[in-house]
């Protein structure tokens, strides 16, 4: 109780369970390796100057206390506890480096210079409401930042390896800077603001269900954006491109107004989505896996360009009133796609199979090549065909349309049974 001592240009290390109590130690230029918990309490202070070395390797109980550095290294392990009046004190010429899984209990807000995971996980408690890391942080692969109800700001760049993870709870993310994500970021809930914009690259996955995303600048993904119903986007001053990524819904409503997709776009979905989007939106790639996809009122089209799929029963397009368009030949083996009122194009030809639905009602079907309704089930009362080319037309029983539009092309009969009334 109340010793006071120094540690000058050594290493010194402490193999029992340190307890100090009104104590003030001062490292200089020097290192104090705890191997177990020491604790600190009744207003002690340690002290650690010029390129010392702080190394906990199993936590610390810090009460009424305080740790100082100044040019020096903090290497945290365990559960590193602070609390009444107690603080981790740091310039900005100091560091922390994970020397193994870490977790950090401490009321308030919490600033560091700068965190080195070093590997690690590291994890915040819910004690702790706010987290400020003023330099650059790069999460490696194997590391994983765990952040939980905390605010994190990250005032320098952050950049995620692939097998790296920051997952966030209902605390809110801020980052002033770039932003790269080769690995996994995790938005559990709160507010992502990605005030620098940024990349995911193709090993990337950004997973905002449940949470708000916010840009101050553009957003490249190349990676998977994940979504569901409870995701939104607002305040934006920058786009988000997904021309080359993955969008994942896992069912819900998204709206997709200011997202750029492609020819090269994959969206995936693990339950029944409903988007919404004032322009055309375009998905390279359509993987509907026995899950209902729905085109909300207002929208103005989907236009798939590359081969769709549909050969898993409960696989749905429903397009209500918006247009769909196929560029390449579609065999609707199982599943369904209903129109009630726009235009469904075919300009590489349609095969109903025997578990396929095909209902334009009320909608123009527009096809080239081949249209062949021998199998499945075809609805499509008050209804228009419109030929985009010479098209063949087959059909097991008796097939009406409204109207039908040449367009100066040839509508052929393509076996005996085939009717068109």
């Amino acid at each position: 109780s109340g010793v006071s001592f120094g540690v000058d240009n050594m290493s010194l290390t402490v193999g029992g369970t340190a307890q100090f109590n009104d104590a003030d130690i001062t490292l200089n230029s020097a290192n104090l390796d705890f191997q177990n918990s020491p604790t600190f309490d009744n207003g002690s202070t340690l002290s650690v100057k010029n390129s010392g070395e702080l190394i906990l390797q199993s936590g610390a109980t810090i009460s009424d206390s305080s740790l100082d550095f100044t040019s020096s290294t903090f290497k945290p392990s365990g559960t590193v506890s602070l609390v009444s009046n107690s603080s981790l004190n740091f310039d900005q010429n100091s560091s922390v480096i994970l020397g193994g899984n870490t977790a950090l209990s401490q009321s308030g807000s919490v600033t560091w210079p700068s965190l080195d995971l070093n590997g690690k996980a590291f994890t915040l408690d819910s004690s702790v409401t706010s987290m400020s890391i003023d330099g650059a942080l790069n999460i490696g692969s194997g590391a994983t930042f765990n952040s939980g109800s905390s605010a994190l700001s990250f005032n320098d760049s952050l950049s995620i390896a692939d097998g790296g993870k920051l997952i966030s709870g209902t605390g809110n993310v801020s980052l002033m800077e770039g932003f790269t994500l080769n690995g996994e970021l995790v938005q559990g809930g709160g507010i992502l603001n990605l005030i620098g914009g940024g990349t995911v690259g193709a090993t990337g996955k950004l997973d905002m269900s449940g949470s708000e995303l916010k840009l101050g600048s553009a957003l490249s993904i190349t990676g998977t954006l994940v979504a569901n119903s409870a995701s939104s986007w607002s305040g934006w001053q920058g786009t988000l491109d997904l021309s080359s990524g993955t969008l994942e819904s896992s069912g819900g409503s998204i709206n997709l107004n200011d997202f750029t997709t492609g020819a090269n776009t994959t969206f995936k979905l693990s339950g029944d989505t409903e988007i919404t989007s004032n322009t055309d939106i375009t998905f390279g790639t359509l993987d509907l896996s026995g899950n209902k996809l729905t085109l909300a009122a207002g929208s103005a089209g989907l236009t798939l360009p590359n081969p769709l799929t549909m050969t898993t029963a409960g696989s749905t397009i429903a397009t209500k009133a918006a247009n769909l368009t196929l560029s390449s030949g579609l065999q609707l083996d199982s599943g369904s796609i209903t129109s009630t009122g726009g235009t469904l194009s075919f300009s590489g030809g349609l095969t109903l199979g025997a578990d396929g639905t095909l209902d334009v009602t009320g909608s123009t079907l527009s096809v080239s090549q081949t249209l062949d309704l021998s199998s499945g089930t075809f609805s499509s009362d008050n209804s228009s065909l419109d030929l985009q080319a010479a098209t063949t037309l087959s059909s097991s029983n008796a097939v009406s349309f409204g109207e039908v539009n040449f367009n100066g092309n040839v509508l052929s009969l393509g076996s005996a049974s085939t009717h068109l009334k």
